[in-house]
C-alpha cells in the first residue's frame, strides 16, 4: 500500500501539472495562431487595396514595387499577384529564397506544419480584378512552443521531487496501522477466526477504522446465520412468484388473442353486412330496369335492318346495358361472397371484375392504369368476392399513394417457389414508397399512415387482405423504395386436377352467381317475348 500511495500521489500530481501546462501551451498556441492569421488577413487587405490600380492598368513594375514593401515583414516569405485568368502579374520572395509559384486559387486559406497561406481576392467596385497570395512562416510559433516546453519540463521535475519527499514522511503514519488491519483480515478470511480483535491506538480515522473492524467481526457471525434463513425464505417466495407470473402471462396472452379475434370478426361482420345491404338494394333497383332495356333493345334489333342508321345506336345501348349488368353481378360477388365457398377461378377474371368496379373512380384523376395480364393462367381455388376485396384494397392504396397523378401497374403471371406452383398478381405504384420505420407494422390491425376520420381510414385494409390471402393458402408480400414506389404481390397456389374436377361438378349443380345470371336471363327473355307480343 505504501508503493500505491506513492505512485498514486505522484501520478495525480504529475497529471495535474502536465494537464495544466498542456492547456496553457495550447491556449498560447491558439492565441498566437489567431493573431498571426489576423495579421496576415489585415496585411492582405492593405496590400490588395494598393494593387487595384496596377491590376487595372496591368502594370507589372508598379505591382512589383508594392510587393517589395513586404521586406519590412520578416515572416512574409512569398507574395504573388495573379490576374483574373490565373496568370502571374508580379511576385516577391526574399533574396535568399527561390520559392515556386503556387497553383492559382480565387480565395481561401491553407495551413500546414511550417507556414500559413492566404489567397485574397482583389476587388474594385464589386468586380474581382485578381488575387493576392501571401505566405508567412510559423517559426515564431515554434520558438514560443520550445520556450514553454523547457519551462514545463523544469517545473515537472521540481514538483515531483517536492511531492516525493513529502509523501515519504506521510505514508508511514497511514500505512503501518492499515498494514496491521490487513493482517487481521487475512486471519479472518483464511481461518474463519472471528475471535480476533484490532487494537485501537488513537481516536483518529485509523482508530475509528479499527473499532469499525471489531464491530464488523461481531456482526458477521450473527448475520451469517440470518442470511441462510433469509435465502431459503426468499427462494421459496421467488418460486411462488414466478409460477404466478407464468399463470398471469398465459391468461393475458389468451385474453389478447380472444380480443383480437372478436375485434376482427366484428369489423368483418359489420363491413359485410353494410355491403350486403348495398348490393341487395342495387340488384333490386337496377336488375329489372336493365332486363327491360335489354329485352326491348333485342326486339328492336330484330325488327330493323342492319343498314338502318339507328341499328348502330341500338347496339351501343345493348353493350352498355350488358356492361352495367356485369358490373352489378361483380358488385354482388364482392359485397355478398358465399361464406367459405371455394371454387376454381381464373385470376385474370377476378382482376378484371375488380377493375370494372374501380375504373370509374380514376377518370377524374391523372392516374393511368397499365394492365399486363398473362394469358392462359392455371386455375386457382378461391372465393371470388374475397379476392376482389384484396385487389380492390391494394388498388385503392396505390391510388392514395399517387396523390392524383402517376401510374399503377397491374400484372399477373405464374411462378414456382419452394417446389410449389403459384399464380400471382402484382399491384405497383409510382408513389413515394413506405418509410422504413413502419414496414413491420403495415399488416397490423388499426395501423395506417393515412389521416383517420369518418370511418374511412381505420387501418384494417391490409390486415384484412393478409387474413384473406392466408385463408386461401397464399402469400402476400411487398417491395418498396423511398421516392420510387411500392409493389404488392399476392401469390395464390395453383388448383389441383382433382379440385378442378370437383369444382366443375359444383358449378353444374349449385353456383349461386350462375343461378342469378340464369334467372336474370330468363326474366329478360320473358320480358322480350312480352314486348314482342305487345308490339305485334
Amino acid at each position: 500500500i505504501r508503493q500505491k500511495i506513492m505512485v498514486i500521489s505522484l501520478s495525480v500530481t504529475g497529471i495535474v501539472i502536465v494537464m495544466a501546462s498542456i492547456i496553457h501551451m495550447i491556449d498560447e498556441i491558439i492565441i498566437f495562431k489567431n493573431s498571426a492569421e489576423h495579421e496576415l488577413n489585415t496585411r492582405a487587405k492593405l496590400v490588395s487595396h494598393s494593387l487595384v490600380y496596377p491590376l487595372r492598368t496591368d502594370n507589372k513594375d508598379e505591382a512589383g514595387e508594392i510587393l517589395l514593401l513586404l521586406k519590412g515583414s520578416p515572416h512574409v516569405v512569398q507574395a504573388v499577384v495573379y490576374r483574373n485568368d490565373g496568370t502571374v502579374l508580379a511576385k516577391y520572395s526574399p533574396a535568399d529564397r527561390d520559392l515556386p509559384v503556387p497553383p492559382y486559387r480565387r480565395s481561401g486559406h491553407i495551413y500546414n506544419t511550417y507556414s500559413m497561406q492566404i489567397f485574397h481576392p482583389i476587388e474594385y467596385e464589386g468586380k474581382t480584378l485578381g488575387t493576392l497570395y501571401l505566405k508567412t512562416d510559423l517559426m515564431g510559433l515554434y520558438s514560443h512552443f520550445k520556450r514553454h516546453l523547457a519551462g514545463f519540463v523544469v517545473m515537472v521535475l521540481v514538483s515531483f521531487g517536492v511531492v516525493y519527499v513529502f509523501l515519504a514522511r506521510v505514508q508511514r503514519w497511514i500505512t503501518e496501522p492499515i498494514g496491521r488491519l490487513i493482517e487481521l483480515m487475512h486471519r479472518v478470511s483464511s481461518r474463519r477466526d472471528y475471535s480476533v480483535r484490532a487494537s485501537v491506538e488513537s481516536n483518529d480515522e485509523i482508530g475509528t477504522l479499527a473499532a469499525g473492524f471489531n464491530s464488523m467481526i461481531e456482526e458477521i457471525e450473527r448475520r451469517d446465520r440470518e442470511l441462510e434463513t433469509r435465502v431459503e425464505e426468499r427462494t421459496a417466495e421467488l418460486n411462488r412468484t414466478l409460477k404466478e407470473m407464468e399463470s398471469y402471462k398465459d391468461r393475458l396472452e389468451e385474453a389478447c388473442r380472444r380480443l383480437k379475434e372478436s375485434e376482427k370478426n366484428l369489423v368483418q361482420a359489420a363491413k359485410l353486412a353494410s355491403l350486403g345491404e348495398l348490393g341487395a338494394g342495387i340488384a333490386h333497383e337496377l336488375n329489372s330496369p336493365l332486363a327491360g332495356i335489354l329485352s326491348i333493345t333485342e326486339v328492336l334489333l330484330k325488327r330493323i335492318d342492319r343498314n338502318d342508321p339507328n341499328y348502330f345506336f341500338l347496339e351501343k345501348v345493348k353493350d352498355a346495358s350488358l356492361r352495367a349488368r356485369n358490373i352489378i353481378v361483380d358488385l354482388l360477388s364482392y359485397s355478398r361472397p358465399t361464406k367459405d365457398r371455394m371454387e376454381p377461378l381464373d385470376l385474370n377474371d377476378v382482376v378484371k371484375s375488380t377493375l370494372s368496379l374501380f375504373i370509374s373512380e380514376l377518370k377524374t384523376t391523372s392516374i393511368e392504369i397499365h394492365e399486363e395480364l398473362a394469358p392462359e393462367l392455371p386455375a386457382i381455388e378461391g372465393n371470388k368476392g374475397q379476392l376482389m376485396e384484396v385487389f380492390l384494397n391494394l388498388i385503392k392504396n396505390a391510388r392514395d399513394a399517387l396523390y392524383g397523378s402517376g401510374s399503377i401497374f397491374i400484372r399477373t403471371g405464374e411462378l414456382q417457389r419452394n417446389g410449389r406452383e403459384f399464380v400471382f398478381c402484382e399491384v405497383e405504384d409510382t408513389g413515394r414508397g413506405i418509410p422504413d420505420e413502419v414496414k413491420d407494422k403495415i399488416f397490423d390491425p388499426f395501423f395506417t399512415t393515412k389521416e383517420k376520420g369518418g370511418g374511412l381510414n381505420i387501418g384494417l385494409g391490409l390486415c384484412i387482405c393478409k387474413s384473406i390471402v392466408d385463408t386461401h393458402g397464399g402469400i402476400i408480400e411487398f417491395e418498396t423504395t423511398r421516392g420510387k414506389g411500392t409493389l404488392f404481390r399476392v401469390l395464390l397456389p395453383v388448383c389441383r386436377e382433382d379440385t378442378l374436377k370437383k369444382g366443375g361438378k359444383d358449378d353444374a349443380g349449385g353456383d349461386t352467381t350462375g343461378k342469378g345470371a340464369e334467372k336474370e336471363k330468363e326474366n329478360a327473355c320473358s320480358t322480350a317475348k312480352k314486348e314482342d307480343t305487345d308490339c305485334g
